[in-house]
């Protein structure tokens, strides 16, 4: 039978790791889901308990990082002010090193004043125009303010150098100020990564919804 220092301990760890892992890093919430298979019962094996003294140090140190709204594996540079006035485009884009681009996206006003739609997936080489509705780039200002995004950070770096990986960058223009941040194989903290996830998953809605009707025209990368 289980020892019961070790059902409380079990017990306990997990309802700990649920209320703040979920916002910590995916070791943590991988550990979470280790705690939540040993509520049957069940006694750890030899390799559960290794693992789970191995990684006890780094799920702390990784949650005490992630609830400051930092990662121990993650340098971050630069700043971004608080712009005022509305928002007058969004870009973003994602890539690989062995494909470019992955997914790209750019919403902005044409010469008419009518809001434009610029998209690319899946490492298509060409880039398709469409209409958007005239209060996506509020939208857009919304999701700013919601997640904070100006807090983000303009550089997010690994610590270890790493040669080959993923690549973003997210732009959002004001009428006289802009909010940028990039980074290569690092993400900013959840907060500000679920906004603007959250930003491309609306205008994605859009995308998905729209007809050859909304085609304003086509043309490649190097010409955007």
């Amino acid at each position: 039978m289980m020892n019961l220092n070790a059902q409380i301990f079990s017990k306990s760890s997990s309802i700990w790791f649920e209320k703040t892992a979920v916002k910590g890093t995916k070791e943590a919430q991988q550990t979470l889901g280790f705690f939540r298979a040993r509520r049957d019962g069940k006694p750890w094996d030899c390799g559960e308990k290794a693992y789970l003294c191995g990684m006890k140090p780094l799920i702390i140190l990784s949650l005490m990082f992630s609830l400051l709204g930092c990662s121990p594996f993650v340098r971050s540079q630069g700043h971004n002010t608080r712009p005022k006035g509305p928002v007058v485009s969004y870009e973003y884009s994602y890539s690989t090193m062995v494909r470019y681009p992955g997914e790209y996206y750019r919403v902005e006003r044409d010469a008419d004043g009518r809001v434009c739609i610029a998209w690319s997936k899946q490492h298509s080489p060409d880039i398709t125009v469409i209409r958007g509705p005239e209060d996506l780039l509020d939208r857009v200002a919304g999701f700013v303010a919601k997640y904070r995004l100006y807090r983000l950070k303009t550089s997010y770096r690994p610590r270890m150098e790493i040669l080959d990986g993923d690549m973003w960058y997210a732009a959002i223009g004001y009428e006289e100020d802009s909010i940028y941040s990039g980074g290569s194989n690092a993400w900013p903290p959840e907060k500000q990564s679920t906004g603007i996830a959250a930003i491309n998953a609306m205008i994605g809605e859009v995308i998905a919804a729209s007809s050859e009707s909304d085609i304003i025209a086509r043309r490649s990368h190097d010409d955007r």
